[in-house]
């Protein structure tokens, strides 16, 4: 749990939402640069934001785009974000720079979160987006 006060936060992400055909997953969010659903290892975004529009907007997009363009995304617009990416059988939880600061390191160290700058050497399991 993550105690917060004037912030909301906005989660979206295809990890509940998706609907099988002959094996296949598909999200239920679609790109609209190609009006197909999203195919990458990016699971889940949680946006922190004073605004809960704001938040949930930013949410939907940067789940759309994956998580490379979506962090960026986040550095770009100074945002406190946390993402949930596949990797094989497990998961890895991702923080922007903005999350860090905000939170603290040892918030981030304590739920076992990378921040995403150490996590530059691994994004080769993030590719596929």
């Amino acid at each position: 749990m993550i105690a917060l006060e004037g912030m909301s936060v906005g989660t979206s992400g295809d990890y509940r939402n998706y609907f099988e055909v002959d094996g296949e997953r598909f999200s239920h969010l679609l790109d609209p640069r190609t009006g197909r659903p999203i195919k990458h290892q990016l699971a889940s975004v949680s946006v922190f934001h004073p605004s809960n529009a704001w938040a949930d907007a930013w949410a939907t997009a940067l789940t759309v785009v994956g998580s490379e363009k979506g962090m960026q995304l986040a550095v770009e617009n100074n945002l406190n974000i946390l993402m949930l990416v596949k990797d094989g059988e497990s998961w890895r939880s991702l923080a922007s720079p903005a999350f860090v600061n905000y939170f603290g390191e040892a918030l981030v160290n304590e739920l076992g979160i990378e921040p995403w700058a150490t996590s530059t050497a691994n994004r080769q399991t993030e590719t596929g987006e």
